[in-house]
């Protein structure tokens, strides 16, 4: 959006740019969409084709940002685990990293979202969840994911797979 004189916005138009800002308004995303953008700060700044089994190949598509941007937000995102909204996805010894969110809806209850990665040292799973008209996202989408890795630890997929990778 541009000012020059004589092309002053309509507040129609800066209503709409302030919203979309914050992730509101038309702003839409996909499960898909939040996991993959999780992984590219997981993967150091670089867009992965995402892949369900570590048998696919891993292929990178793009880099999203910098190295040290992306250091910065796994320092934040695990920030967000240990002292924020996402504290109940706190597994010991995961070193989660990870985000909670709420989108407004037109009708009924905001949608909960969480997205996270781990280990933060080397990560190796993307988890994000949508619970439509599930509120707040730490209160019905985060207890989610955190079953997911618990349960994908305990299946050898979180710390296991860390430690091949060293």
């Amino acid at each position: 959006l541009q000012c020059t004189r004589g092309n002053v916005p309509s507040i129609s138009k800066k209503r709409t740019l302030a919203q979309l800002a914050i992730g509101q308004g038309e702003v839409l995303v996909t499960p898909l969409h939040v996991a993959s953008f999780t992984a590219a700060v997981a993967a150091g700044g670089a867009l992965m084709r995402p892949r369900l089994s570590r048998s696919e190949p891993v292929e990178k598509l793009s880099e999203l940002f910098a190295p040290k941007t992306a250091e910065q937000l796994k320092g934040l995102l695990r920030d967000v685990v240990v002292f924020g909204t996402g504290k109940a996805a706190n597994v010991p010894e995961l070193e989660v990293c990870g985000k909670t969110g709420t989108a407004q809806t037109p009708d009924g209850e905001d949608h909960a979202w969480f997205t996270c990665f781990a280990p933060r040292s080397h990560p190796n799973i993307v988890i994000t969840v949508l619970v439509e008209h599930g509120g707040f996202g730490a209160r019905s989408a985060l207890p989610v994911a955190r079953e997911l890795l618990v349960e994908a630890d305990r299946l050898g997929y979180v710390r296991r797979a860390a430690e091949e990778q060293k």
